[in-house]
C-alpha cells in the first residue's frame, strides 16, 4: 500500500523545551490528519533554534504521545532547518 506523507515544518521551541503555540497547532493538525489512516506518515523538520533541543526532536516527542499518533506513523525526523528541508539544499 502506498504511503501518504505530511511534512510539518518547525517553529519556535520555548525555553522549557516545549513546542510554541504555533508549533503545537501544526502538530495537532498533522496528528488529526493521520488519525484513521493506516498508511499515513508524518515527517517533521526543524533545526536548533533559540532554545534546545532541535525543533524536530521536540516535535517527534510531542507526536509520539499515545493519544496523538501511533508510533509507526512517525517517520525518522530530520534535524534540518525547515528552509533546507523545503528546498533540498
Amino acid at each position: 500500500m502506498p504511503q501518504d506523507y505530511v511534512i510539518v515544518f518547525g517553529a519556535a521551541v520555548g525555553a522549557d523545551g516545549r513546542p510554541s503555540a504555533v508549533l503545537r497547532h501544526r502538530l495537532e493538525a498533522a496528528a488529526d490528519w493521520a488519525k484513521g489512516r493506516s498508511n499515513a506518515r508524518i515527517l517533521v523538520t526543524g533545526g536548533l533554534g533559540r532554545h534546545p533541543p532541535a525543533e524536530a526532536e521536540v516535535m517527534r516527542r510531542y507526536l509520539r504521545h499515545p493519544s496523538r499518533t501511533s508510533n509507526d506513523q512517525m517517520s525518522t525526523h530530520a534535524a534540518l532547518p525547515s528552509t533546507s528541508a523545503a528546498t533540498g539544499s
